[in-house]
Order: C-alpha cells, then structure tokens, then sequence
C-alpha cells in the first residue's frame, strides 16, 4: 500500500476518480503557502475542497475491477475492466463510468448549485446492474459526497500517517450520512463511511450518534501517482459495513492533462455488449 506523500507547498490535488477525482481535485498550486488548512474554519476548507480544476482539465483512468464475497454471503468472486473518463468545463464537470463494454453510465457534477446527475447509457437503466454487483454506486466514484451538506466537524485524526481533518456530512435527498477524513496536506479525501439512512433522526442530523447507527459501505484511497502539481487516484478499495465483501479498483493506465493534449476520444462511444465479467 503505497503512503501519499506531498511537499509542503500545497498543491491543487486531483481526488477525482472520477468528479471533483474522481472525484475527489483541490485548488491552483498557487494556493498561498500562508493558509494552513489545519486551521481554517469548517466552510473555508470545505470551500477549497469543493473548488472545481481548471476548465480544459481531463483525466482517463482504465483499469481492472475485483469483487470477493464470503461464505456467508455465496462465496463469489468476480472481476472485470473499468473506464473512467472526466472533463472539466467552468461550472460542471461531466464524468463516464463503463464496466466491461456493457454498461456505462454519464455523470455531471454541477459547482454552482452543487447538483449531480446520473445518466445510464441504457434508457431504461440495468436491471441487474454490475456496478451494484461490485458494491458501488456511480456517484461513489464521482466523490459527490463532497457536495453534501455540512453537518459538523469531528476531532482531527491521523490515517496512514495523514494529518486528517473529519466532516460529517448529509445527503440533502436522501438524509444518508458520510464520515469524511480529508487531508490537510493534500485537501484529498483519504477514507468515506456511509451509515445506513436512520429514519427515526434524519431530520436531528447535528444530534445523532453516528457510532449508533449501522455503516452501509466504506471507501479508502490506497494509491496514486503525481503527474505534474496533480495526484491521480490509482487505487481503490471498498468494504461492505459488516465486511462480508470486498472490491478493489486498480488503474493500471492513469492519465491527465489540459485542453492542449486532450485525446480525440476521451469519452467512449459505448455500444453495449456481452459482458467479459468473470466469476471464479
């Protein structure tokens, strides 16, 4: 597992794997060196977290994609490709997810009003969908969770050697929660829970008790690659909340650029076919 390190000049990260990376990505490398981001308030380090990349800014990410289920849950493991491509324009960024040639999906990422659209290639959707059968949701790899309201911020922690600030933050829709560690060197989410939604006090979000509630799924970064003043996510584990499954993303080819060595073809064509997905 590869440890991110970062010089002290603050440089504009690239924590989108897919959107804001994916998303997740953080601002000009001339970002003053005076901010210290370990203390700033809640909003303005929000606010330069959320701050979008330069318009012209892409990434093209491809890779394979593993799921590993336990005894108790049928003992199956899969694995199959992936393709992550994203544009930035000056107010959104418009992402696409494929899995095996078969099922794609476009993604939009609005930074004025902090909106985010999920388009499946197919009209009708997928019934039996290969990105649920991995565990994840499209706007997992979008790291729209960024744009959740902000419910309040928790003790500062270190993960993996990071200096780590900790937001709770609220689905506006949905009430879901995430717990967030972004860290204060590279303004990079390094780890997201996702609790299941509590119905009894969705509307109570500044009184509920995370530790009380069940996590849903949980999501590390546990690789990348500096290219230029950019960090590119290259790695990905997810976990189910009670750890009866287990899915790896590996970027094996990972690219970035500006409007100047954009390819011709950043986003695909996509004309489903059979799936290639394997199962052991």
């Amino acid at each position: 597992m590869k440890i991110l390190q970062l010089s002290q000049t603050f440089k504009r990260t690239l924590w989108i794997v897919l959107i804001t990376t994916i998303t997740s990505l953080s601002t000009s490398n001339t970002y003053a060196e005076k901010v210290d981001f370990t203390k700033i308030s809640s909003s303005e380090f929000l606010r330069y977290v959320r701050s979008p990349l330069k318009t012209g800014t892409w990434v093209q990410l491809s890779g394979k994609i593993s799921h590993h289920r336990r005894a108790s849950e049928g003992n199956i493991s899969q694995e199959g490709n992936i393709y992550v491509a994203l544009l930035f324009a000056k107010a959104l960024a418009l992402g696409q997810v494929v899995i095996d040639d078969k099922e794609a999906y476009t993604i939009g990422q609005n930074f004025i009003n902090n909106s985010t659209t999920i388009t499946p290639a197919k009209k009708e959707g997928y019934k039996n969908s290969l990105l649920a059968q991995f565990g994840i949701k499209p706007s997992d790899l979008t790291f729209s969770f960024v744009y959740w309201n902000f419910i309040k911020e928790l003790k500062p922690e270190s993960l993996r050697g990071q200096k780590c600030r900790i937001f709770i933050l609220q689905d506006k829709n949905t009430k879901q929660y995430a717990r967030v560690y972004f860290s204060t060197m590279a303004m990079f989410p390094m780890k997201i829970t996702w609790y299941n939604i509590d119905n009894k006090n969705r509307n109570k979000a500044t009184k509920v008790d995370l530790e009380k509630l069940t996590k849903e799924r949980e999501m590390e970064m546990n690789s990348f690659r500096k290219q230029d003043d950019m960090w590119i996510v290259t790695g990905i584990n997810l976990y189910g909340g009670n750890n009866k499954w287990r899915t790896r993303i590996s970027f094996t080819t990972n690219k970035a650029g500006n409007k100047k060595d954009m390819p011709q073809k950043l986003f695909k064509d996509f004309k489903a076919k059979k799936s290639d997905l394997k199962k052991k």
